[in-house]
Order: structure tokens, then sequence, then C-alpha cells
């Protein structure tokens, strides 16, 4: 049902959108890495949303560490409270 109602939802965002959600949940994040997790939410969402490991591996390389551990936490609550 979720994944549903995101697919139709994914092609709305803009990346302003994303800097919003991320300032909204106290995240800072570089020009580059908004660049990144705003290409990766576009194209990538499917796995993310089906949690494939080698997908938070890339983003681990390419994100700093910070950012990647408060991103997979709020991954991690926003899947326990959607029962994802």
């Amino acid at each position: 049902m979720y994944k549903a109602i995101i697919k139709q939802w994914i092609p709305k965002i803009n990346k302003q959108d994303l800097i919003t959600y991320l300032e909204n949940n106290h995240i800072i994040a570089s020009f580059q890495e908004i660049e990144i997790l705003y290409l990766y939410l576009k194209t990538r969402w499917e796995d993310v949303y089906d949690g494939k490991n080698e997908i938070f591996q890339e983003l681990q390389e390419k994100l700093s560490p910070e950012l990647y551990r408060s991103l997979y936490t709020l991954y991690l609550e926003m899947k326990k409270k959607f029962g994802i």
C-alpha cells in the first residue's frame, strides 16, 4: 500500500522539498550530498524502500558518516512506524 503511494508521490518531489525535509529533521547535508540524495531519491527509491543492502553500502560510501547515520536512523524509525 505505502509503496504505491510513494510511487505516485516521488515524481512530484523537487530538490527544495528534500532540503526542507532534511532541515525539518535537523539533518545537515552539503550541496554535493543533496545532489546525491536527490538522484537516489528519484532513481533508486524502490531499492531503499525494499531495504536492499547494496543501496545502503553505496550511500555509505558517498555520504559523510554523520549524514549517513542520521539518514539510516530516520529510515529505521520510519520503517518501524509504518510497519514496512
